[in-house]
Parts: C-alpha cells; sequence; structure tokens
C-alpha cells in the first residue's frame, strides 16, 4: 500500500479497498492493518464509502473489538461518512454481545439525530440480547413498540421471543403456543425454528401429548407456509 502512495498515474477504486480490508479481515492479527487501509484511502484519492466503512465496523464486532469499534465510529466525519440504519445496526449488535444494553438503546435513541429509521433488524437484534439477559418481558414490550412504528415482524424475530420464553421455562405455561397462533393471525407463518422452541419446552415439561400434537401441527403449517 504504501508504493502505490507514491503512484499518481493509479487510482484505486472502492472495491479494491474493500477487497484489500476483507482479505486483512481473514487473518485476525492483521484486523489493524485492515484500520489503517480505511483511514489511508483518503491519501490515494479515494474516499471511502458507508459500505466500506461498514465491512471494517463488522470485522471489529466478529473479533469482539468492542472499543475499538466505538473508536473507529467516532472518526466517521474525518473520512466523510453519512451514518446509515446498517452502521448503527452494526454498533447495537456489539453492543448487544458485549451485554451492554445500555448503551445499545441508546445507540437507538441516535437513529434520529442521524436521520435514519430503526429497521427490523435493529428491534430483532435488541430483542435477542434482552432475551439472552433474561429480559423477556421487556423484549415484548419492544415488539409492541416495534409495531407502533410500523415495523411487521417476522417468524425470526417471534422465535427470538419464543427462544426466550422457553429459557423461562414459560413454554409449558401455554405461552409459547399462545405466541405461534398470533404470529398465524399476523399472516406470518411460523418456520420449523418456531415450532421447534415449543415442542422441546413442552419436552422438557414432560407435555408429551401437547408436543406430539404441535408436531403434527408444525409439519401441517410449515409445509403450507
Amino acid at each position: 500500500m504504501e508504493n502505490l502512495k507514491h503512484e499518481k498515474a493509479c487510482r484505486l477504486s472502492d472495491d479494491f479497498f474493500q477487497n484489500v480490508i476483507k482479505k486483512y479481515g481473514r487473518v485476525g492479527a492483521r484486523i489493524k492493518r485492515a484500520i489503517e487501509t480505511l483511514f489511508s484511502m483518503p491519501e490515494h484519492g479515494t474516499w471511502p464509502s458507508v459500505k466500506t466503512f461498514n465491512i471494517v465496523l463488522t470485522l471489529l464486532v466478529s473479533n469482539k473489538l468492542f472499543d475499538v469499534v466505538h473508536e473507529v465510529y467516532g472518526k466517521a466525519p474525518k473520512l466523510g461518512i453519512e451514518i446509515e440504519a446498517r452502521t448503527l445496526n452494526i454498533l447495537i449488535k456489539g453492543l448487544c454481545q458485549n451485554g451492554q444494553l445500555d448503551l445499545a438503546f441508546q445507540v437507538l435513541d441516535e437513529f434520529p439525530r442521524q436521520g435514519c429509521k430503526p429497521n427490523l433488524r435493529t428491534f430483532s437484534t435488541l430483542m435477542h440480547g434482552l432475551c439472552e439477559k433474561g429480559k423477556v418481558d421487556e423484549a415484548f414490550k419492544l415488539m409492541w413498540r416495534m409495531g407502533k412504528e410500523g415495523i411487521e415482524a417476522d417468524a425470526v424475530s417471534f422465535n427470538i421471543l419464543i427462544s426466550g420464553l422457553r429459557k423461562q421455562g414459560r413454554v409449558e405455561e401455554e405461552e409459547g403456543v399462545k405466541l405461534l397462533e398470533r404470529i398465524k393471525r399476523k399472516g406470518c407463518y411460523p418456520n420449523a425454528g418456531s415450532y421447534q422452541e415449543v415442542l422441546y419446552g413442552s419436552l422438557d415439561a414432560e407435555r408429551f401429548m401437547d408436543a406430539k400434537e404441535l408436531m403434527g401441527t408444525g409439519e401441517n403449517d410449515v409445509r403450507e407456509g
């Protein structure tokens, strides 16, 4: 990269730098070089796109370098980056993985300030983080908020809640079954994962007849869906 800096006739594209950064990312010990490459792009006459910026943030989250994620994010203006929803979603994912839910919700508040709107991935990530902390009821409240903001839940987001209920032993209290019915009323057919979580919950509670009935219902619904 240093040699290319002196080749005035050589103009490198954003795609080129994306590939270089990804190659560095495949080798954990070279994440630092990936960051250096991002910030050296203007020296080569190429300003990074938000896509390239997001690739670096994703690499950092994947390698659990959470402190560095926020350091790089804070330098976005220096690179002329216009933050998008995906950028903020990457931050939320990293914070949730690091157990910093309060900070993750602060990033949710950052969306309107950045001219962005939270989406299904935003809320699903936060719901998963809450369920991992045993805060299933708060995850349900977040789903209601999501609906009020006009964002339709999908089978994956429902599965997050069902999994959370199962971990708390609440599937056998029929909450999981009721949630399956709610999914279908909204016109969103449960997938195999939805039934699997409720089925395991019934088996854990030794409700074998309910499990048998659920297996038949699940096979029909998944086939129709």
